[in-house]
């Protein structure tokens, strides 16, 4: 699902509706409740059946008992959904959302940055791979070979000698095709018990 970007009249109408709630919590502890009214404007509406009418003391009661519940429920949650959302995620600076897009997408940076830690787990799983297939398989088949191949990236010469060795050596090779190297060892942990 996606969700537009608020506009600067968004803002400025969230930035107002903050303070409109702030001024209504100043009393520490939250406000009050009016006991000449519930505290639940839905229920007094019948879920939006009937309209709200600001002529309506009783409406008003109930929409002020249901605001101050609230408060004294959750304390601040306006200063951190609101604030959080106007002064945090949407502020350009903290670089959370794409300036770019016109929707609420994150900020392009996070997917560089989970594009660089599966490179970086492809890295370990390399190593792990060499590691393990040298301690096991390996070992009988001239393993110094083998690592001296794999440091100097020498990867044709791998798949030739060695085409038994597991596929998450092959993400050292630059020129590999990762994404089939992980669609192969899915595949082969699908098959495993």
């Amino acid at each position: 699902m996606k969700m537009a970007k608020p506009s600067a009249q968004d803002i400025e109408a969230a930035e107002e509706l903050h303070q409109v709630l702030q001024l209504i919590d100043a009393r520490f502890g939250g406000p009050l409740q009016n006991h000449e009214a519930g505290d639940d404007l839905a229920v007094l509406l019948d879920n939006g059946t009937n309209a709200f009418d600001s002529d309506d003391l009783q409406h008003l009661q109930t929409l002020y008992n249901h605001l101050a519940r609230l408060h004294r429920n959750a304390p601040n949650y306006y200063g951190r959904v609101i604030g959080g959302m106007l002064w945090v995620i949407m502020n350009e600076a903290n670089q959370i959302l794409d300036p770019k897009s016109d929707c609420i997408d994150l900020h392009p940076r996070f997917q560089e940055m989970a594009d660089q830690l599966k490179e970086a787990e492809r890295g370990i799983a390399a190593f792990n791979a060499v590691i393990s297939y040298m301690l096991g398989e390996g070992r009988w088949e001239e393993p110094l070979e083998f690592l001296r191949l794999w440091n100097e990236g020498d990867f044709d010469a791998l798949r030739a000698e060695w085409p038994d060795a597991p596929q998450a050596i092959y993400y050292a090779d630059p020129l590999a095709d990762h994404a089939a190297i992980d669609a192969a060892l899915d595949r082969a942990d699908e098959v495993l018990p």
